[in-house]
């Protein structure tokens, strides 16, 4: 038996959610404590997500904290992502930047936020999926997908989640250290598709911050 798995056909065209990519090590996938910030919220509702009234949702099935609004960020590169969640933090705001803080009032500070894993991304939108859910996320109660209306009625908490192939692509944290440390992993919001090769200068791929668990 051979030491060393072989990439396969499944790496070279990229990881499609629910199938297992031969990945030997990635970064980026580790935990990042708890500073300042508030803990995760919940209630008695039996909803998968919650809405924590600071600008942020937590998901209860995971226990992490997501950025309520899912397109703050501008589309932009792998690096420039990791750089713009990392300062990411409730910050005092002039009227000239109504939205440096991403509408946060949650006390964290810099450093506390991150860009998911791609194992986050799987547990994220893995019911989504089969609910047959596209932007691939569903209600706050997990039986029905989420859209606009959805929203507008409030029975689901976050904002803005990008559907448009233009836009639907959100960067994860994962990077091949052996096979192309110069790509990373990222999910489709369209389709579930989690993709393996994407080159880390691509500008055009959407940022969703994440803190808190694994």
């Amino acid at each position: 038996m051979e030491a060393v798995m072989k990439p396969t056909r499944a790496l070279t065209l990229g990881c499609v959610l629910l199938v297992f990519c031969p990945v030997v090590a990635l970064a980026g996938d580790g935990m990042v404590a708890l500073q300042t910030a508030d803990p995760s919220c919940g209630d008695d509702s039996g909803n998968r997500y919650v809405d924590c009234g600071n600008g942020t949702v937590t998901d209860n099935q995971t226990g992490l904290v997501w950025l309520a609004n899912a397109e703050c960020f501008g589309p932009m590169n792998w690096h420039s992502a990791m750089d713009a969640v990392a300062g990411l933090a409730d910050l005092e705001c002039d009227l000239q930047q109504a939205d440096c803080d991403c509408g946060l009032s949650d006390s964290s500070s810099p450093g506390e936020w991150r860009l998911p894993s791609r194992a986050e991304w799987r547990a994220m939108i893995g019911d989504a999926v089969e609910l047959g859910c596209s932007p691939t996320i569903t209600n706050d109660a997990e039986d029905d997908c989420w859209d606009q209306q959805c929203f507008n009625t409030g029975n689901c908490s976050f904002t803005n989640v990008q559907s448009a192939s233009s836009a639907a692509d959100y960067w994860s944290s994962s990077t091949f250290l052996r096979f192309v440390p110069e790509h990373a992993c990222s999910v489709t919001m369209t389709t579930g598709h989690i993709h393996a090769f994407n080159q880390k200068l691509l500008t055009g791929y959407s940022v969703w911050p994440v803190r808190g668990g694994q």
